[in-house]
């Protein structure tokens, strides 16, 4: 052992002599350096165009009372669809244009502050494109509401329009007997969107043969009636990813117990997978069918707590403090027992997990309106849609996470107008409710931390309600970080 330990030791000096030999030879040949660290800088992006598309909900064909506002067209199927550009500080009138895809009309948006549009009958998703102004991404913030009042497709469907992306989760529905969920997929971009759909449910992830992959053409729409390749699944989620290209896409559901209406409406994407979500919005009636789905798409089981924030705080969700989630399953946690009002629900995960609310209104005879509220990114900038007609009330719930936050907000009036900026302290890990004037149409909220928020629609008459989601400012991430180095 003393022997091999002296040649090894005389074998290394040589080998170091020899470097250093060659080094002082030859000048060119350097011994290796240690990798320097990747450099790591911020890269501003110039304004770019804003574009949403705002989906619609199920149709059906009839006539039904129309609103002065919105226009004089309507069928038994009535959508409102409104649209607003709010202009910033030191900016002119902004401007933007709404194109129907299923004849390319066009309508612009006009205003003196914002630019707004309130448009009736819309039946195929809408495409709205807004250009930058004083140096800045266009505040850009819309949504649509489908009323069906009656028959086999009773209910209110509400969607917040949205950016394209090339990944989205959307969580909710089924595709047991008697229920619908057709998957929407619009493609509003100028390039060809290659869109790989795989489905999750209450025993994992499906079977990867159901897994569907299609090419959608610029502009173009593709639907797809999930149960058609995967029936008998009681929780849904549903993962699109996208190559070549940028889509929105939104789930249509429906329900029938039997003869009995159990709510149409629309599913957005909603937040990605994280440790922490917050769902803003959730306005549980008493319903028997309220409950929050919880999805765990990773690789390993999450351990999972809820809590409830109210205008009292919050509260821990009993049963729900340490609930474990399989990988790849699809979980439902009751809330029917739940006392009537407006919730924001947090959930916290050991690992990244998604989140997503059912709300439903038990009426006569057992008819049900169903709403399913998207977890929303949390931001200090953001932008609320409002539709309000005819026995169709809106109100806007904040909620506010571990910090407080005094938010500044300023409303949207349907002449494109602004109304006075009002603040509202909202302490930590608690719900609040804004008050607004007739006729808003949008509400911008600026705040000290960030919060979550969304609008409340309801049908009190109907027994029908609707949720629309915020969004945050496109104009907040302005920055992408670049690594510069040697990475071979």
């Amino acid at each position: 052992m003393r022997v091999r330990t002296i040649l090894a030791a005389l074998t290394a000096i040589v080998l170091v002599g020899a470097v250093t030999a060659l080094t002082l030879i030859n000048p060119d040949v350097r011994p290796p350096n240690p990798a320097a660290a990747p450099h790591v800088t911020s890269v501003e992006l110039a304004p770019q165009d804003v574009t949403q598309v705002c989906l619609t909900g199920t149709h059906v064909e009839g006539q039904a009372q129309g609103d002065e506002e919105f226009g004089d067209k309507s069928a038994a199927t009535r959508t409102l669809t409104s649209a607003s550009v709010i202009a910033r500080s030191g900016e002119g009138a902004p401007s933007a244009t709404y194109q129907r895809t299923g004849d390319a009309q066009t309508f612009a948006l006009s205003g003196p502050a914002a630019a707004v549009l309130s448009i009736d009958n819309e039946r195929a998703p809408g495409i709205i494109t807004a250009p930058p102004a004083g140096g800045a991404r266009a505040a850009l913030v819309g949504g649509t509401v489908t009323l069906n009042s009656g028959g086999d497709v009773r209910g209110l469907g509400a969607a917040t329009c949205q950016p394209p992306t090339t990944d989205a989760w959307l969580l909710g529905g089924a595709t047991t007997l008697g229920a619908s969920a057709e998957l929407v997929l619009v493609n509003p971009t100028k390039t060809v969107a290659t869109v790989t759909t795989s489905l999750y449910s209450e025993r994992g992830p499906v079977d990867a043969r159901t897994a569907a992959t299609t090419s959608i053409a610029p502009g173009a729409t593709e639907r797809v009636l999930l149960e058609s390749s995967a029936s008998d699944i009681e929780r849904l989620a549903v993962h699109v990813s996208v190559t070549g290209g940028a889509i929105v896409p939104a789930i249509v559901y429906g329900g029938l117990d039997g003869i009995t209406p159990l709510g149409t409406g629309i599913i957005s994407a909603g937040q990605g997978p994280a440790r922490s979500q917050l769902i803003a919005g959730a306005a549980l009636a008493g319903g028997k069918a309220d409950a929050l789905r919880l999805v765990n798409p990773g690789e390993g089981p999450a351990r999972v707590s809820v809590r409830l924030i109210g205008a009292d705080g919050s509260a821990e969700l009993p049963g729900a403090t340490d609930l474990t989630i399989d990988p790849g399953a699809v979980q439902d946690v009751v809330l029917d027992a739940v006392a009537e009002g407006d919730y924001a629900i947090a959930v916290t995960a050991s690992e990244p997990v998604l989140a997503s609310a059912r709300t439903t209104i038990d009426s006569e005879g057992g008819a049900r309106s169903t709403t399913w509220v998207p977890s929303a990114q949390t931001s200090t900038e953001l932008l609320v849609p409002v539709i309000t007609a005819d026995g169709l009330a809106a109100r806007v719930s904040l909620a506010a996470g571990e910090a407080a936050a005094t938010v500044t907000y300023r409303p949207v009036l349907a002449d494109g107008s602004l109304g006075e900026e009002a603040n509202l302290e909202v302490p930590a890990t608690t719900e609040r409710t804004l008050s607004l004037p007739e006729g808003t149409r949008a509400v911008r909220l600026t705040a000290s931390s960030p919060i979550s928020a969304a609008t409340i629609l309801a049908m009190s008459d109907a027994g029908l309600g609707a949720v629309l989601p915020a969004i945050e400012d496109s104009d907040v991430r302005r920055t992408v970080a670049v690594r510069l180095g040697d990475f071979d």
